[in-house]
C-alpha cells in the first residue's frame, strides 16, 4: 500500500516522457521536411536554369522556401525545448542521443537558411544584369551583322567607287568598329563580374559561348579592316607616285634613252597596282 503513489507516479512520468517523444519526433519530422523541400529548390535553382526566365522563376521558389522557414522557426524553438526537457528525463545514453538530434537539425535549418539567403540576396540584380546581356548581345549581333554588309559593300565598290569615297568609307568602318570595341568590352565586364560568379556552371559557359560569338565575329571583321587599310594606303602611295612622276617628267623625241628609262619606272609602279588590286581580289577580301 505504501507503494501504490510511487508506482502510480512513474506510470504518469512514463506517459508524460512518451507523450512528449511523440511530439519531439512529429515536430522533428515536420521540421525535416521543411528542410528537404528547401534543399530540393536550392539543387534546381544551381542545376536546371537555362535561361533567365528559368531562374527567375526557381529564385521565386527560394522566395517561399525562406518565408516557410521563417512561419515555421517557432518549430525549431519548440524542438530545441523539447529536446533539452526530454534529455533531463532520460538515461546518459538517450539523453546524448537527443542532443545530437537536436544539435543536427539546428545546424541543417541555419545552413539552409543562409543558402536560401545568399541566393535571393543577389538574385534581382542578376536577372537585371542577365537580362541586359541578352539584350546587349543581341543587340551586337544585329550591329556585327550590318558592319559584315558595309565591308561587303566596300568590297564590291573598290575597283568602281573612287579613293575618297572609298577612304571615306573605310574610316566610316573603322570608327565603327572602335565603338563596337567599346559596347563588346562593356559586355565582358558585365558577364565576368555581374554573373558568373553567381550562376550555375553550365549557364556560365553558355553565356561564355556567346560572348565568344560576338567576340570572334569582331576579330574577324577587325582583321579585314587592318587589311583593307593597308592595301587602300599603299594604293594611294602607288597613284600619287605616278602622279608626281608623271608631272616631273617629259617625254620628247630627242632623248630616248631617257623616255625608254621613264617608262620602265611607270611600268613598274603599275605592275606593284597590278599586284595590290590582286591582292584586293584574292580570297581574304571577299
Amino acid at each position: 500500500d505504501h507503494l501504490s503513489p510511487s508506482i502510480e507516479q512513474l506510470k504518469l512520468k512514463s506517459k508524460s516522457i512518451l507523450s512528449d517523444w511523440q511530439e519531439y519526433n512529429r515536430v522533428l519530422l515536420q521540421i525535416e521536411k521543411i528542410i528537404r523541400e528547401a534543399e530540393a529548390g536550392i539543387d534546381r535553382v544551381q542545376t536546371s536554369p537555362i535561361n533567365v526566365e528559368t531562374y527567375e522563376m526557381s529564385t521565386r521558389k527560394i522566395q517561399e522556401h525562406l518565408q516557410i522557414i521563417e512561419l515555421h522557426r517557432h518549430d525549431l524553438d519548440q524542438i530545441v525545448s523539447q529536446g533539452r526537457q526530454l534529455s533531463s528525463q532520460c538515461d546518459g545514453q538517450t539523453s546524448l542521443k537527443i542532443n545530437e538530434i537536436t544539435h543536427r537539425i539546428q545546424q541543417q535549418w541555419t545552413n539552409v537558411e543562409q543558402r536560401l539567403q545568399e541566393i535571393i540576396r543577389p538574385s534581382r540584380e542578376i536577372v537585371d544584369n542577365w537580362r541586359q546581356f541578352n539584350s546587349s548581345y543581341v543587340h551586337l549581333l544585329d550591329r556585327l551583322g550590318e558592319l559584315e554588309a558595309r565591308w561587303y559593300t566596300i568590297q564590291r565598290e573598290i575597283f568602281t567607287s573612287d579613293i575618297e569615297s572609298l577612304l571615306d568609307k573605310t574610316n566610316d568602318f573603322q570608327q565603327r568598329l572602335q565603338q563596337l570595341d567599346n559596347e563588346i568590352t562593356r559586355l565582358y565586364e558585365r558577364r565576368a563580374q555581374k554573373l558568373d560568379n553567381h550562376l550555375p556552371v553550365i549557364v556560365a559557359k553558355k553565356i561564355d559561348r556567346q560572348y565568344s560569338i560576338i567576340k570572334n565575329q569582331y576579330l574577324e571583321l577587325s582583321t579585314f579592316n587592318d587589311k583593307l587599310q593597308y592595301y587602300l594606303n599603299e594604293l594611294i602611295q602607288i597613284i600619287n607616285q605616278i602622279q608626281i612622276d608623271y608631272k616631273s617628267h617629259q617625254l620628247t623625241d630627242e632623248n630616248e634613252i631617257n623616255n625608254l628609262k621613264q617608262l620602265h619606272e611607270f611600268h613598274t609602279l603599275l605592275l606593284s597596282k597590278h599586284d595590290l588590286i590582286e591582292h584586293l581580289n584574292s580570297n581574304e577580301f571577299i
